[in-house]
């Protein structure tokens, strides 16, 4: 008799999670997935799926003890990683983090606390439960948040004292909690860093520059580049910074996911995420060294892990991740794709509408390309566009 495949259950159903969804089933995974609502690329390519908000921890523990889930995991989701840590708790399961961190890194009052307590990149903030509370907040321009939402919903940038109120009192549409935070704006350049614990070590860890829309002030991305060009010593300062806050928030293995931003050589943190960031940027990552951060997140949950290389090698000069982005509520209008594009996917059909995430731009689909020559040449008859995880 034949033992039963591997059961994993995928929080979310959106594009992240789709690519999450599709590496589980390469690894030979049942993938069971749950979200709100029917929708998103991810739906289809699950073997089962169920209605059931991620966010209600003890519906989702049900589900997956009725199914015997044996993982549960999501991908670019900040919401998710508190209910993945409660339900793996509760059942036993492999996970990357406890319940308490992923708590403590996902509420933006309690990140901000944290950083400054540990005098890791403080910037002053204030929490803020309701308008008529409003503190007398002193520099401008600030960044107004939800507290514990995701996706750039509610932020915006307040450049005067005229606008907070009302920039709050949006921001508070989008808090479960019921509370927003102000902090101060940062004028810098972005970029990301992604990397992968093991046993408290960062196996991996990339630095890639952030691309965002000039026009918005919520920092919607546009794309990424690979390999970043900030200086050598702002390169060796933000990788000292995120070994230390991994360390001090108690992360020992698995992705981490650090968006920054520089002033000079100064870095400054403005998330930290327990998780694969929500760009895709694992597969740029993949494209340019060949290591597979996603995989090996699905592996370690699912207790396969295996090891991953310190030494990257490139295999591109350089490699853009470019989002194809309309408004939302349009209906939705296939971009063209570059013909020479390592990777490419768009995340709707055609006649779809373009469902409302940060209000502005939102993504609908992605291409990976070559801004530089290919370091091996070797391997230039490999045809790459559309391959999964592998």
């Amino acid at each position: 008799m034949h033992a039963r495949s591997k059961r994993i259950l995928i929080l979310g159903t959106g594009p992240p999670q789709a690519d999450a969804i599709r590496c589980s089933k390469a690894l030979g995974c049942e993938v069971h997935a749950v979200a709100s609502k029917p929708e998103g690329p991810g739906l289809p390519l699950a073997d089962r799926f169920e209605a059931i908000n991620i966010v209600d921890r003890r519906s989702v523990l049900a589900y997956a003890k009725h199914w015997a889930c044996d993982a549960v995991y999501s991908v670019g989701s900040d919401i998710a990683m508190p209910t993945v840590a409660y339900v793996a708790d509760a059942m036993g399961l492999r996970c990357p983090l406890t319940l308490s961190t992923a708590e403590r890194l996902q509420d933006k009052e309690r990140l901000r606390g944290f950083l400054a307590k540990s005098s890791l990149s403080p910037l002053p903030f204030a929490a803020v439960a309701c308008v008529e509370d409003l503190p007398d907040w002193p520099k401008f321009p600030a960044i107004v948040k939800p507290v514990d939402s995701q996706g750039g919903r509610g932020v915006a940038m307040a450049r005067r004292r005229a606008e907070l109120a009302a920039l709050v009192r949006n921001a508070l549409r989008f808090s479960r909690a019921g509370k927003a935070i102000i902090e101060e704006y940062v004028s810098g350049p972005e970029f990301s860093v992604n990397a992968f614990l093991q046993g408290g070590q960062m196996k991996a860890a990339v630095i890639t520059d952030r691309l965002v829309h000039a026009a918005y002030p919520s920092g919607v991305v546009l794309g990424h580049v690979i390999p970043s060009a900030v200086p050598d010593a702002v390169r060796g300062n933000a990788l000292e910074l995120a070994a230390r806050i991994a360390r001090e928030a108690g992360l020992e293995d698995g992705p981490v996911y650090f968006q920054m931003k520089h002033v000079g050589e100064r870095v400054f943190v403005i998330e930290v995420a327990p998780r694969l960031d929500g760009c895709h940027l694992w597969r740029l990552i993949k494209e340019m060294y060949g290591a597979d951060l996603l995989e090996a997140s699905l592996r370690f949950v699912l207790g396969r892990p295996g090891n991953m290389p310190f030494d990257l090698q490139p295999r591109y000069d350089k490699l853009r991740l470019d989002f194809f982005t309309q408004r939302p509520g349009a209906v939705f209008v296939r971009q063209p794709v570059d013909e020479a594009a390592l990777y490419s996917e768009l995340f709707y059909q055609p006649g779809e509408v373009v469902r409302a995430v940060n209000g502005y731009a939102e993504k609908t689909g992605y291409q990976i390309r070559r801004a530089g020559p290919r370091r091996d040449e070797t391997r230039r008859g490999e045809t790459r566009r559309g391959r999964e995880c592998e």
